[in-house]
């Protein structure tokens, strides 16, 4: 299947999130982009599909937002440094998988550095970013599509 992944949290930066898939969808084709909130079918492992889905990916985009480095699980844990955190866990196996990972940084949001990172992802810190900002969205999300265009043929 292949295509194009997208790891993000949940939160108040959907509509960008969803906005970026619909147009990835939209030009790439749906069976091209993996988004969770719809392309796991009701009932599926969920666990399973991730992996599977990011095993056969081409590019994966780590969308980051302006919480991503600070927010706390339940425990008080930043998510980040937690190892069941499933953010934690897609980026843990693109880098394996060795994936092409390009974080997708909302709005000002500073690039990861190393230090910021736990250990079994701080590579991502290496990886040039996007940026996609509130003004320009539409034409940010363009400039992605013609980058990632050279990783993953529209169907």
């Amino acid at each position: 299947m292949g295509g194009i992944f997208i790891s993000y949290r949940r939160g108040g930066h959907i509509d960008v999130v969803s906005s970026l898939g619909d147009r990835l969808a939209e030009y790439f084709g749906c069976d091209q982009v993996f988004l969770d909130i719809s392309s796991i079918r009701l009932g599926a492992r969920f666990p399973d599909v991730l992996k599977e889905r990011l095993h056969d990916s081409e590019v994966v985009l780590a969308v980051i937002h302006a919480q991503w480095f600070t927010e706390c699980n339940a425990n008080g844990i930043r998510r980040l440094d937690d190892k069941e955190d499933w953010v934690r866990q897609e980026l843990e196996i693109a880098l394996q998988a060795d994936k092409k990972i390009i974080p997708i940084l909302l709005d000002e949001v500073p690039t990861p550095g190393a230090d910021e990172l736990p250990e079994s992802i701080r590579d991502v810190s290496t990886r040039q970013a996007h940026r996609i900002r509130a003004g320009s969205r539409d034409s940010d999300i363009e400039e992605l599509i013609s980058q990632v265009h050279n990783d993953v043929a529209p169907l």
